[in-house]
């Protein structure tokens, strides 16, 4: 009995000592990516710097881009109506809002909500930022 105890805290010394030898994982960088919700209030200006490309500036000087999945034809038909579902306001990815043309009606199928880091911004042409 008492070897079988010698073993067993021989057998918790080795574990202990394998625990403090092995690398611990250590905490990761996290990109400085900028909030990816915003409230529709918060919208100073967008542009469309493509039929499929929407860029949003908000208030809190931030940018954001919204991808399109087929062409949405402002050149034509006028300004954007931006409409999150739900009552809070709050965009926080392109299924929860609504995008269609003031003027006539057509829909603008979001597919992708992007937050943009300052690098990201600092790399689109000045033309094509709200």
């Amino acid at each position: 009995m008492l070897q079988l105890l010698r073993n067993v805290a021989g057998l918790g010394a080795a574990v202990a000592a394998l625990g403090a030898t092995l690398p611990t994982a250590e905490a990761q960088p996290t990109a400085s990516r900028p909030p990816s919700c915003f409230y529709t209030n918060q919208i100073l200006n967008t542009r469309m710097a493509n039929p499929r490309t929407l860029y949003i500036r908000t208030s809190a000087r931030r940018y954001y881009r919204m991808d399109f999945a087929s062409d949405c034809d402002t050149d034509v038909a006028g300004p954007l109506v931006i409409h999150p579902f739900g009552d809070n306001a709050q965009i926080c990815s392109a299924i929860s809002v609504d995008v269609s043309l003031r003027e006539t009606g057509q829909r603008c199928m979001p597919t992708q909500l992007t937050a943009l880091t300052p690098d990201e911004v600092a790399q689109v042409p000045k033309k094509d930022l709200p």
